[in-house]
């Protein structure tokens, strides 16, 4: 299990905060979930990475620009 943690720049508002936890959790691939919108960051748990790059690709289709900041391995 990996703790990643993605800056996302461009995200402004509570209604980006909503629309990118939502399409991360229609992927059914994390455990745990975080995005906050004051911090420009989401936090997801992942067992593969490519479930993370999954994650990624989603982030991107809604728009946004993801990047990973750090990954911690549990």
């Amino acid at each position: 299990m990996k703790i990643v943690t993605i800056a996302i720049a461009n995200m402004m508002c509570e209604h980006c905060e909503k629309k990118i936890k939502s399409a991360l959790e229609s992927l059914n691939k994390f455990r745990n979930i975080t995005v906050d919108y004051k911090n420009k960051i989401a936090v997801i748990y992942a067992s593969k990475n490519e479930d993370i790059q999954l994650g990624l690709d989603k982030i991107e289709e809604l728009g946004y620009t993801p990047t990973i900041s750090k990954i911690t391995d549990l």
